[in-house]
């Protein structure tokens, strides 16, 4: 049993670590100047954080899926203390750690491992924020944006806010409809810098974190949380990734009925992982499937190669 326990969360942290796309941390670089805390063992932290925490509680504590949106459960080493400004006092390498109600951290999106893989070198940047929500958590790609796009106004950090900037490059008809989509989640967390630092003015501006998301205003990290957590597209999505993952393929249009059916007992059983991957993993279709001589599964929301 120990064995078998431990072999089902070694499979959840490889699941998470493809789908969360952690591997972006081989390559991640930021600005010394801007983010001189930035090492290697933040960047390893920030990792093992998210994994950490991704199996403390779907896999150990057996949490709705949705939670890890809301949840301020969490573990921290003093590497990541430092970046969250909050005591390390542990004799132990890491320590769990509860974020208090008060504060602008909610779940997943909040920890340094999103905030600082999907921003620029030296800033935030909603737009990357925003479509890695959509992408990687409700399995929508985004296209790729005009090869004409003029964006020295956006990165142009020396003045103003993000959002500002945003609005004013949105207004270039090519980008409008993409950015009305991918933006509002980023525009959320632009309380967090680059590097996941709570920051609450940007060069002497304060920071508006209200987003518009399909008619619905939010403000802020727990506005979003709030929103994707009752998202019916965030469980329909980790389906997805599940059975793409453990075929070897992405999911297509032969897939869809049992898909809708996988995600019906997903919800019906509570949103559990374990029992979602058990649930799939003994499915006939699941049986059926056959993954291809020296294929890597691969997460449905991955980046295309």
């Amino acid at each position: 049993v120990r064995d078998h326990r431990r072999r089902f969360r070694d499979g959840a942290r490889a699941f998470f670590a493809d789908m969360l796309q952690l591997d972006g941390f081989d390559n991640l670089i930021k600005d010394p100047g801007a983010y001189p805390k930035f090492n290697q063992s933040v960047a390893d932290s920030a990792r093992e954080q998210t994994l950490m925490t991704m199996v403390d509680l779907l896999v150990d504590k057996k949490r709705d899926y949705r939670d890890i949106f809301s949840s301020n459960d969490t573990f921290i080493n003093r590497y990541l203390a430092s970046i969250y400004k909050v005591p390390f006092a542990s004799p132990q390498d890491w320590a769990p750690y509860t974020f208090p109600a008060s504060t602008e951290r909610a779940g997943i999106l909040t920890q340094v491992s999103f905030l600082s893989l999907f921003s620029h070198p030296a800033g935030s940047s909603p737009t990357r924020r925003g479509v890695k929500v959509h992408e990687i958590f409700m399995c929508e790609p985004t296209p790729d944006p005009p090869a004409d796009v003029d964006f020295s106004k956006v990165r142009d950090s020396n003045s103003g806010t993000v959002r500002g900037r945003l609005i004013d490059h949105m207004n270039n008809t090519g980008c409008m409809a993409c950015h009305r989509r991918s933006d509002p989640p980023g525009l959320a967390l632009e309380h967090f810098d680059g590097l996941g630092q709570l920051r609450l003015t940007e060069n002497g501006a304060p920071i508006d974190v209200s987003a518009d998301l399909d008619g619905k205003t939010i403000t802020g990290a727990q506005g979003l949380a709030n929103y994707l957590h009752d998202d019916p597209k965030i469980p329909a999505c980790l389906v997805r990734n599940v059975y793409s993952y453990g075929v070897g393929r992405r999911a297509d249009d032969r897939d869809e009925d049992y898909l809708a059916s996988e995600t019906s007992a997903f919800a019906a059983g509570g949103f559990r992982l374990p029992d979602l991957m058990i649930q799939i993993a003994s499915s006939p279709a699941f049986l059926k499937a056959s993954i291809p001589s020296g294929a890597r599964p691969a997460a449905a929301s991955a980046k295309p190669q």
